[in-house]
């Protein structure tokens, strides 16, 4: 009789368990809550769903206890276990362990629920589930591992133990990433270390052609691209793509929106050996990248890293005008500030336009006009361009012309007057006549521009009345000669007025500007200014003929036969 005592207690104990299960299972069919219908969850399953958002251990065992379908699934594919074990509720997931519930289970979003127990990042859940058969390098669909979400969760803890217990830290995914690339892409300098010293390639390609150093220079994460570089990246290597761009043109590409340091990437990798000339799939050096992307901060870093703004060479000088180009007159005064000059970056044909001719002509950009004006650009600079001109008569073949212009006649016929008020400001001749004979004002008067036709006449009134005062002020300082003798030899006073209006007359012939001494002098004196001033003049043309015609502008039998005419 005590023989069958402890296999009849088994039995009893077997028969009871079952009897509960069976007993969970009928109420769970009968509970209403438990009820739900095709494609959406029981309430009972939404209430466990609510208790782990909550993280409310107590509400979540006493909805087990109600009944709750150990592996049922949501829409997406996550069961009870995995919300727990997310949550993290150590208590829930041993229970539905213990019920049965799938350890290996994997949702929609091609996690694993060792997975989610990493990303909750309880140490004793990740145990629990290997203890009980979770795949330690479980593949999801996309053929992610555990190991990969806690590398990329940045848990260095977690991919320490899971390494320990046996997780492959080379696993590559279907996209050619291994955990350590996802360390990379998260900006993690301390998971890339640990990583590279388990064996991961610090110089891993995936399937888009990017490396490690890549993604952690795009990230700009310094730390990651130190801790990638000490580990023996190569910081000059190219992407495997169309795109070919090295880790430094891939910072200069980049502005910083929150915690990115892409000025100290640029810093560190030139410092350790960076080079800054390496083209793109497109063309495209560090500089030029920087510059179309608008970062200012960039340029600056690579200038101070060795690119030479003062003897610019091919690249500057494009990185330049597509920042003309786009008008980003923060990149374009950086440029400047750094101390480019604006017109050597000017195209070697004529036939293209000049960072200010684009300015001027094309963007009519006026802030940036005056960026480069200010910056010592030519104002009075051309170009050509061919023009094809269709007769009105039918049948007459187009006629190609060259045409050769300033940038003022280009202002005046397309820009805006602030434009033109800039241009005449610094220095740009309004006198310069294009093919056509024609000058900036009369241009403007023919495409009736009345705002710059003012300008311009205005202008050239002031620069008429301008280059007398310079003649003035000049013929002042010209020597003169005095007479051996004067008609007012008897008259200290007269002779004194004689003299002055004799140096007058004949400087005035000498620079072409009336110069007179004693306009106001009346009385007896009177004659002797009058005198003294026709005296001067004459021994002037006597003396000088070709000074006066020279300083005149004119030609010499020009200007005598002129003053030959006027003494008549």
């Amino acid at each position: 009789m005590s023989f069958h005592r402890p296999i009849f207690a088994v039995f009893f104990l077997v028969a009871a368990a079952l009897s509960d299960v069976g007993a969970a299972t009928k109420k769970a069919v009968q509970d209403p809550d438990c009820q739900h219908p095709p494609g959406a969850v029981s309430k009972l399953r939404d209430k466990f769903e609510d208790a782990c958002c909550d993280k409310n251990e107590e509400a979540a065992l006493a909805l087990i206890s109600k009944g709750l379908l150990i592996n049922e699934e949501d829409e997406n594919k996550n069961t009870p276990l995995s919300l727990a074990v997310r949550a993290p509720m150590p208590k829930v997931a041993a229970r539905l362990i213990e019920l049965g519930a799938n350890v290996n289970a994997e949702t929609d979003y091609r996690t694993s629920v060792l997975s989610s127990a990493i990303a909750g990042g309880c140490t004793d859940i990740v145990a629990l589930l290997l203890a009980h058969g979770a795949e330690i390098n479980h593949l999801t669909k996309n053929g992610y591992t555990p190991l990969m979400e806690a590398a990329g969760r940045g848990n260095a803890g977690m991919v320490q133990f899971l390494i320990k217990h046996g997780a492959n830290p080379t696993q590559l995914c279907e996209d050619g990433k291994d955990a350590l690339f996802l360390a990379a892409s998260n900006g993690n300098g301390e998971m890339v270390q640990l990583l590279a010293k388990e064996g991961c390639k610090v110089d891993g390609v995936d399937s888009d052609g990017n490396t490690p150093l890549l993604m952690a220079s795009m990230r700009g994460s310094l730390a990651a691209v130190q801790a990638l570089v000490e580990c023996g990246a190569d910081l000059n290597a190219a992407g495997k793509n169309r795109y070919g761009i090295t880790p430094l043109t891939t910072a200069a590409w980049r502005k910083p929106h929150k915690q990115e340091d892409y000025v100290g990437i640029i810093r560190y990798l030139i410092s350790r050996g960076a080079k800054l000339d390496v083209p793109d799939g497109s063309g495209n050096t560090a500089i030029m990248a920087a510059a179309k992307a608008g970062a200012a901060e960039n340029i600056r870093a690579l200038v101070a890293g060795g690119v030479d703004v003062k003897a610019p060479g091919k690249d500057v000088a494009k990185a330049f005008l597509s920042a003309v180009h786009d008008s980003r007159h923060e990149t374009v005064a950086a440029f400047l500030e750094l101390g480019l000059n604006p017109d050597s970056c000017s195209p070697e044909s004529k036939e293209e336009l000049s960072p200010l001719f684009y300015a001027v002509q094309v963007n009519r950009d006026e802030k940036m006009v005056k960026l480069l004006l200010d910056a010592g650009a030519n104002p009075n600079a051309t170009r050509r361009f061919r023009f094809i001109y269709s007769g009105f008569i039918v049948g007459t073949p187009p006629e190609p012309r060259e045409i050769e212009q300033s940038i003022l006649i280009a202002a005046a016929q397309s820009s805006s007057p602030a434009i033109v008020k800039l241009l005449v400001a610094a220095g740009a001749n309004a006198d310069y006549r294009d093919t056509d004979g024609k000058t900036a004002l009369d241009w403007a008067k023919e495409m009736k521009r009345k705002q710059i036709v003012e300008i311009l006449s205005t202008t050239a009134k002031s620069l008429e009345n301008d280059a007398s005062i310079k003649r003035l002020k000049a013929a002042r300082q010209l020597p003169v000669k005095d007479p051996a003798s004067t008609p007012y030899d008897n008259d200290p006073k007269a002779r004194e007025v004689y003299l002055e209006e004799y140096r007058a007359g004949y400087r005035s012939i000498l620079a072409a500007v009336d110069i007179g001494c004693h306009m106001g002098v009346k009385g007896p004196t009177f004659e002797a200014y009058q005198v003294g001033w026709s005296d001067g003049k004459k021994a002037a043309t006597k003396d000088h003929p070709e000074k006066a015609a020279e300083i005149m502008g004119v030609p010499l039998e020009d200007y005598l036969r002129a003053l030959r005419e006027t003494e008549k």
